[in-house]
């Protein structure tokens, strides 16, 4: 997933300019990735000195083994004085962790680490230190959520995005159901943010993305919060190769109709039963769509079960199980196979429902939810799009493919002579 901005105004210009006096325009819309294009102490300036943003996307994430961001929360002043001008109506956040405590980010170096006190010194660490100390306990212990809820006003935010969280839930749970009263849109990806959608239900939401929700048992309680006012759900578990991922069930999906009867477009994931598509949750699917219903997505695994049971480092040997060409999900989530899928789906489908995705794997320059570093599933994907005209289906897009060297890794490494022989990342030892 990619951030990139519309402003032609950068984080740091800006602060330039707010810092010498000089004549600007602020931003409507901020889209920023720390530490990639910005800081944090820059956009705190930003959102100090400008009343005219709309939207704010903060992502914050390391940046594989150097690019660390100097803070992974805003910069709030601890005393509470921090105010921020603007009141946007769209917020997103990624790898934010709202429970910061200033002090964090201020204390000095230990005396072990001596060639560290004059940067603390210089960067004006220090002196907040020295400030801090003469703050009360209360404000000493108010974590960065409460800092910014007092700093801004929430109550214009209509789309709310929160990913990577892996904070107490609790901590957005008991805040911010009653700072959002116009909220109509949510996304959420963190382990236990089911409980912000439950703590929602007396603002109904009319869209809602969960990323990595886990098992689909919190989903009937979900629906009987938000189902009747829903246009758009996405219930999506990204795949990983420790375990297969879960899956709404059958009994859900045939309750689609009447736990969400508004669905305008639904996303969702489905696994293969037996090496094949999964008819009987493909059944149970369109006995459930919704009248409403415009665009349906489906999400399938990419890989085999004898790769999840392999290490992501896994080195293939000649005498073992799951070579290359067999670490796939089989059937292979093709044009042909996504065609056939669809016309079953139409079999009695609203007419409505125009539009069918699916997908599998990762595409090369995609970044994982979770901030996970590249394995095996990336780079290697699958993306068909199906149109639905006067009863006939049209699919096209990126088939799931399996190399020529994947196919005959085998037959090009082991041969009868070779069959015990150790292989090293896909090629044979050298013979002695």
């Amino acid at each position: 997933m990619r951030w990139t901005s519309p402003i032609a105004i950068s984080a740091a210009a800006l602060c330039w300019a707010t810092a010498t006096g000089a004549k600007t325009d602020c931003p409507s819309h901020l889209q920023v990735q720390v530490p990639r294009n910005s800081t944090m102490d820059e956009v705190h300036s930003i959102l100090s000195s400008c009343s005219s943003i709309q939207s704010l996307s903060l992502q914050v994430a390391q940046l594989g083994c150097v690019g660390h961001p100097e803070r992974w929360s805003l910069p709030l002043d601890p005393s509470g004085r921090s105010r921020y001008l603007s009141r946007p109506d769209k917020l997103s956040l990624g790898g934010y962790r709202f429970q910061d405590l200033d002090l964090d980010y201020i204390r000095p170096p230990g005396s072990s680490v001596g060639r560290y006190v004059n940067p603390w010194m210089v960067s004006g660490k220090a002196w907040a230190w020295l400030r801090w100390q003469f703050l009360s306990p209360l404000q000493r212990s108010t974590i960065n959520i409460d800092l910014w809820l007092g700093a801004m006003d929430f109550s214009f935010i209509r789309e709310l995005t929160i990913l990577h969280y892996h904070g107490d839930p609790e901590v957005l749970v008991s805040r911010l159901p009653a700072r959002l009263p116009r909220l109509q849109s949510l996304t959420v990806g963190g382990p236990g943010l089911h409980q912000l959608v439950l703590a929602m239900q007396d603002n109904p939401l009319e869209h809602l993305s969960l990323l990595d929700p886990g098992p689909s048992h919190n989903l009937a309680a979900i629906l009987d919060a938000h189902g009747k006012t829903l246009k758009s759900l996405q219930w999506h578990n990204l795949e990983g190769l420790s375990a297969r991922r879960p899956v709404i069930s059958e009994f859900e999906l045939q309750r689609l109709h009447a736990t969400a009867p508004n669905l305008q477009s639904l996303t969702l994931d489905l696994n293969r039963h037996d090496e094949d598509w999964p008819w009987e949750s493909l059944k149970a699917l369109r006995q459930g769509l919704p009248q409403s219903l415009e665009h349906l997505t489906i999400y399938f695994e990419m890989a085999s079960e004898c790769r999840r049971q392999k290490r992501d480092d896994y080195y293939h040997n000649c005498g073992e199980p799951c070579m290359p060409a067999e670490q796939y999900a089989q059937p292979l989530l093709t044009a042909e196979a996504a065609q056939a899928m669809s016309r079953f789906l139409m079999r009695d489908a609203p007419s409505t429902l125009s539009h069918i995705s699916f997908f599998a794997g990762y595409p090369e320059d995609y970044e994982s939810l979770n901030g996970n570093e590249a394995n095996w599933l990336f780079g290697k994907w699958a993306a068909l799009e199906c149109g639905i005209a006067d009863g006939e289906v049209d699919c096209t897009g990126v088939d799931a493919v399996i190399s020529e060297d994947e196919k005959n890794w085998h037959k090009r490494f082991c041969s009868k002579s070779q069959e015990s022989q150790k292989v090293d990342r896909g090629y044979p030892h050298k013979e002695l």
